[in-house]
């Protein structure tokens, strides 16, 4: 259904809600932040939890903000839970429609050890509140993108949702192609959702990949390959090409389509997964350089150590400035430069906007000189 010209739209859960007891949500909770102020924190309330597979669930939230969340398809969040008196931050990529102002959805898979995901699946509780800050990321979707290709392995198919569903509810006639690579199809999320969007959406086909199908799975089998996505995308000419899933699954689709000779403007990527989740710890640095930064917000100065980023400076003067990726590529980290002089060694993390405002990636950010950021 669309939402153009409607100011409600109601639509059937998607899968079976596991807590449907319904809460008071503040008056104020139907706005979030704005993309002027993306390291200003809000508050998060949790409404709604529907399982998805066994080891995924989507939460439902609200926000408790004057502020509106202004997110574009293809964006996340950058989260700090509180629980067993710990504090611990992750990126979530929102998987419901930007053009559903009223709640933001996440869905978290269920990794080994992970401490986060786990509590994510099997704790949180209906009212629960987080905060969050965001959106983040340039792994989005835009007007001028007519014909997209989206490939998607595992977790990676959250950005992609947020894609589709966001195609659904302004009836764009884009026309998407969704391949999606998982192991069996008891891991394949928002199953019931494909078939329903692929009813609505005139535009839409998607194709599945098992590497460990059942014997009586009639699609395709084995893990992705040129066949495969020669097969479903016999037309690549005018195409843009979004990837996003684990490391291997994201070197194996880019190295296929430079071998199917894509142009590289015209792939755009996210990655999930990996052991690099949530902050990494600053290194040890020991030399000065004889530089000084001046965090203008939160009123320190320290010394700059010899190859020390901004964003490693400013954890060891004890200044929170969040981050995800830490090269370069989401934008989570990016901070105005009030003065001075910055090098950085990657710059794909920073729209034209915000480069022409004076913004810095201080992930990957090195001062040639004294600096001051407003952080």
């Amino acid at each position: 259904m669309c939402l153009a010209g409607l100011v409600l739209v109601i639509r059937r859960p998607r899968v079976p809600v596991l807590s449907p007891a319904k809460v008071a949500v503040p008056a104020k909770a139907r706005a979030a932040v704005t993309p002027n102020a993306p390291n200003s924190p809000f508050i998060l309330q949790l409404v709604q939890v529907t399982k998805q597979t066994s080891d995924s669930t989507t939460l439902r939230f609200v926000v408790n903000s004057e502020r509106k969340l202004d997110a574009r398809p293809g964006q996340f969040l950058t989260f700090s839970f509180l629980f067993d008196g710990k504090k611990e931050t992750r990126c979530y990529s929102i998987c419901s429609s930007p053009a559903r102002s009223g709640y933001v959805e996440i869905t978290p898979k269920r990794v080994k050890d992970g401490c986060v995901s786990v509590f994510l699946n099997d704790r949180a509780a209906i009212g629960m509140t987080v905060e969050a800050t965001g959106p983040f990321g340039q792994f989005c979707l835009t007007p001028e993108d007519k014909k997209i290709v989206l490939l998607a392995a595992g977790s990676g198919i959250t950005p992609m949702m947020a894609m589709l569903r966001y195609l659904d509810d302004l009836c764009l006639d884009t026309q998407a192609t969704l391949l999606y690579c998982v192991r069996t199809r008891d891991d394949m999320t928002f199953r019931q959702e494909f078939e329903e969007l692929r009813g609505r959406l005139k535009n839409f086909q998607y194709h599945v990949l098992l590497s460990k199908p059942d014997a009586d799975w009639p699609g395709a089998r084995g893990h992705i390959s040129r066949e495969f996505i020669s097969k479903n995308v016999p037309e690549i000419e005018g195409r843009v090409f979004f990837l996003c899933g684990p490391p291997p699954f994201m070197e194996a689709v880019r190295r296929i389509l430079t071998e199917m000779e894509v142009a590289p403007e015209r792939i755009r990527q996210e990655t999930f997964g990996g052991a690099g989740v949530g902050p990494k710890p600053p290194l040890l640095r020991t030399a000065e350089t004889g530089f000084t930064i001046e965090f203008a917000s939160s009123g320190k100065t320290a010394a700059l150590l010899e190859g020390q980023s901004l964003l490693e400076a400013a954890a060891a003067a004890g200044v929170d400035i969040p981050s995800a990726c830490r090269q370069g590529q989401c934008g989570t980290c990016k901070t105005r430069l009030l003065a001075g002089y910055v090098h950085m060694t990657a710059e794909q993390g920073l729209d034209p906007e915000s480069r022409a405002r004076g913004f810095v990636l201080t992930c990957v950010g090195h001062a040639t000189g004294n600096v001051r950021l407003d952080a």
